[in-house]
């Protein structure tokens, strides 16, 4: 666990700290039963991630979600106007998508397709969070600081998304995909400039350019392509429609500080996502995995046939445990900074 950022984020467990935030995003004061309903989430998120920090990996996982869940809770709960706890919906907001199919039969098979395993958007926490965070992506351009912000559409109930949908749009993950020789569906984001007011202009390299440019034409976007380096340039005014996906690497920061940018292609639903809706995701599908899929897990990270993976896999736990608190700390100075558009 981070010490300073766990430290930051004791202010949600703080009532006069809190009251102070809601008022300044909402212009109302905060009453006594939400200030309990919000600060008692974080502190059970607090509790949840110090055990994952030093739980066996059986379980690890699972708990970490739990932290997730209960960190996301306080959040919505902090960002969310009119309704408090009671008004929330039942649920995770994610449902499992034909595991049992993927991951039953031969265990050397079911690990082969770990990566295949699917969840779908429904009613519940993740969806009241994406509506709550307005999906906001903060964007490190030129430094530790954020430099900008998108509030993403959120994602449509129904809308399905995959392991490695989500596993080969992380930058973090960059060492482990060369071992696996994983397709990887981001690029370095070299510069990122508006030219007068009117268009975006964003420079990224990568060793697949060529390949990483065709799928990126599919989802409406002009790049021209010089050697390892796309170039992409858009109207400001069809940004809303085609926005980029963008992630940052937080476990590999430059000089330890500087979050550094990537572009990704849009998943095939076109739905974009925040980097905190996707960590979400992926920490559910971990924890899940563990929770109902104890003998695939144990296999897993047993060193049993079929686990290419373990090493992604591995790393991505971290990146759950690691990252989701600092970008919920990250999201919520941004959002006092830079209140949502409906506020």
């Amino acid at each position: 666990m981070d010490k300073q950022v766990w430290q930051d984020l004791l202010a949600l467990e703080s009532r006069d700290i809190v009251s102070q935030w809601f008022e300044k995003i909402h212009h109302r004061q905060l009453n006594a039963r939400r200030s309990i309903e919000i600060t008692m989430a974080a502190r059970q998120a607090r509790e949840y991630f110090r055990n994952a920090s030093t739980a066996d990996y059986s379980v690890r996982p699972l708990l970490t979600f739990y932290g997730v869940a209960s960190l996301s809770r306080s959040v919505t709960l902090l960002f969310t106007k009119n309704t408090g706890e009671v008004a929330l919906k039942p649920g995770h907001g994610l449902d499992t998508v034909g595991w049992a199919s993927e991951l039953l039969g031969e265990l050397r098979d079911g690990l082969k397709n770990v990566g295949n395993l699917k969840v779908q958007i429904s009613a519940g926490l993740f969806d009241d969070f994406i509506q709550s965070t307005h999906n906001r992506l903060p964007v490190h351009i030129n430094g530790e600081k954020v430099d900008w912000r998108i509030d993403y559409h959120p994602p449509k109930s129904g809308t399905e998304i995959s392991l490695l949908d989500i596993l080969r749009r992380l930058p973090d993950l960059s060492r482990e995909h060369k071992v696996t020789n994983e397709e990887v569906l981001y690029a370095y984001v070299n510069e990122m400039k508006s030219e007068d007011g009117s268009t975006v202009q964003i420079v990224a390299t990568s060793d697949q350019a060529e390949r990483l440019s065709h799928l990126f034409q599919r989802h409406g976007y002009n790049v021209s392509v010089d050697d390892r380096k796309m170039t992409f340039v858009i109207p400001e005014m069809l940004l809303s429609r085609i926005p980029f996906q963008l992630f940052h690497t937080y476990l590999d920061k430059a000089f330890g500080k500087i979050p550094n940018l990537h572009i990704a292609v849009p998943i095939e639903s076109g739905e974009r996502y925040s980097q905190l809706s996707f960590t979400y995701m992926l920490g559910f599908i971990l924890g899940m995995l563990v929770r109902y899929y104890p003998t695939q897990w144990g296999s897993l990270i047993g060193g049993a046939k079929g686990d290419l993976l373990w090493p992604t896999i591995n790393r991505a736990q971290q990146i759950v445990e690691e990252t989701f608190p600092e970008l919920i700390n990250e999201l919520i100075n941004d959002v006092l900074a830079y209140p949502f558009a409906a506020n």
